[in-house]
C-alpha cells in the first residue's frame, strides 16, 4: 500500500524477513529476502537466502540488490546493523 502510495512499483521494491509475519510481505514485493536462520517456509517465500541476522544479512542484502544505483552516481549509503539498531554512513 505505502508503495502504490509512493508510486512505487511492486517489482521496485525489496522485504526482508525472518518469521512467519513476513511470508505474505515476501510474496507481495518484487523481491524477497529471507535471512539465513528464517524459518523453512520463510526461506520458501523468498527470491534470496542473505546472511543471518547476526551476520549483518539485511545489511548485506541491501549492499547486494539496492545500493547499486547509487554506485553508479558515486554516492551511496553503507547501512550498518549493530545490536538492532541501523546506522548510516555516507560516501562519496
Amino acid at each position: 500500500a505505502l508503495g502504490k502510495m509512493l508510486g512505487i512499483p511492486r517489482e521496485s521494491i525489496m522485504a526482508c524477513g525472518d518469521g512467519d509475519n513476513d511470508v505474505h510481505l515476501l510474496r507481495e514485493v518484487g523481491f524477497g529476502v529471507a535471512m539465513a536462520n528464517a524459518q523453512p517456509q520463510v526461506k520458501e517465500a523468498a527470491d534470496y537466502i542473505t546472511a543471518s541476522n547476526d551476520e549483518d544479512g539485511v545489511a548485506r542484502a541491501i549492499e547486494k540488490f539496492a545500493l547499486h544505483s547509487f554506485y553508479a552516481v558515486g554516492s551511496f549509503f553503507r547501512m550498518g546493523l549493530n545490536s538492532g539498531t541501523f546506522t548510516f554512513d555516507q560516501y562519496s
